[in-house]
């Protein structure tokens, strides 16, 4: 949902997500760094804000970024036994560039690339005070646009 603010700049709600099924984790600590794979387990990320997007016109190339609140959670199943894990709401972004092509008077299709981050801290460990869990993210989208 948005409006354009003037002309070719849209400002803009978001709403994102994402999921990882049997991700990489890195982990830097007191104790040392390192990294490790999963298996069973599944890492949702998703956010929520507002955002700018810059149209040029001829080209019908666009840029966006949106800032928000992005949300994580997590669930492992080992023996059949699933547990489920949630970090608290912290800060995302997204950004991206995209193009739109005409396709008659009513209809386009597109392509756009995005990347984005968030940081999540993770208040329900008791055992480590100020873990916090960083989620890189990218996407390429493809589009079809009716007006």
């Amino acid at each position: 949902m948005g409006a354009y603010a003037i002309p070719n700049l849209a400002v803009h709600a978001t709403f994102w997500g994402g999921a990882a099924i049997n991700p990489s984790v890195a982990y830097t600590s007191a104790l040392g760094s390192g990294s490790a794979a999963t298996s069973g387990a599944s890492v949702f990320a998703w956010g929520l804000g507002g955002g700018l997007t810059y149209v040029v016109a001829p080209l019908n190339l666009y840029f966006t970024g949106s800032l928000g609140v992005g949300l994580l959670s997590a669930s492992s199943i080992r023996a059949g036994i699933t547990t489920t894990a949630s970090a608290s709401a912290g800060f995302a972004f997204i950004l991206g560039l995209g193009k739109q092509w005409a396709v008659g008077r009513t209809w386009g299709f597109g392509i756009s690339a995005q990347v984005g981050w968030q940081s999540n801290a993770d208040d329900h460990n008791g055992t480590t005070p100020g873990l916090a869990w960083s989620t890189p993210q990218g996407a390429l989208l493809f589009s079809v646009t009716y007006h």
